[in-house]
């Protein structure tokens, strides 16, 4: 998600606020700190005005291993 935003040139504030999720919630989610829920995910994919179907995978630290890990599979458009 984090290179969508850079790619629509949006910053974390922006998406915040087009989204109506808290900016601490948006950074923890790029740092890789937490996972974001479907809803969450929908809720940005909509500020970024993308639609989601099922395969876009989304990486996040595995905080047991320092490893990268698949958490989430969805595959974003473009509209």
């Amino acid at each position: 998600m984090i290179e969508l935003r850079k790619q629509k040139n949006v910053t974390q504030n922006q998406l915040a606020e087009t989204s109506n999720l808290p900016l601490d919630f948006i950074q923890r989610i790029e740092r890789g700190d937490i996972s974001p829920s479907n809803f969450a995910v929908g809720k940005m994919a909509n500020a970024l005005e993308v639609t989601i179907s099922k395969s876009l995978i989304l990486k996040a630290p595995d905080f047991n291993h320092g490893d990268e890990k698949i958490i989430k599979d969805f595959l974003i458009h473009i509209v």
